[in-house]
């Protein structure tokens, strides 16, 4: 198994190339906007922009479990409060090949930075969604 997760090595590039394909946007885009991009965090392809804008921002590029020759596109942005986890979420591509939104991923980046930027300044109307890990 690559990585230590549940593919073996053809499977795993299989399902790494088209991530693999879209790095050079991915690292583009955070380079441009001083992030850094992870790669297949938890032992699964995927790909992560992470920061703390106060509150904890995600971007995750990740394959889709049922078929992972298909993606989402996720934002997240979460705070923990006294013990809590609370959070807004949202998707900007779901379940889709990557040929489908390819071509607008860079669009799509910049729409997910400005939309998880406004969160941030109102983290009132984050979602509780549990206990916060300890």
């Amino acid at each position: 198994m690559a990585n230590g997760g549940p593919y073996d090595k053809a499977v795993w590039a299989r399902i790494e190339a088209p991530l693999i394909g879209v790095d050079p946007l991915l690292e583009d885009f955070a380079r441009k906007n001083g992030l850094s991009v992870s790669k297949n965090s938890h032992n699964s392809p995927e790909r992560s922009i992470t920061w703390n804008a106060g509150p904890n921002c995600l971007i995750q590029l990740y394959p889709v479990a049922q078929d992972p020759s298909r993606f989402s596109l996720w934002i997240c942005a979460s705070e923990d409060r006294g013990g809590e986890r609370y959070w807004k979420e949202d998707s900007l591509v779901e379940d889709q090949p990557m040929e489908a939104f390819e071509a607008q991923l860079p669009e799509l980046l910049d729409d997910g930075l400005r939309t998880l930027a406004s969160w941030c300044e109102d983290t009132e109307s984050f979602d509780y969604v549990g206990e916060a890990p300890r």
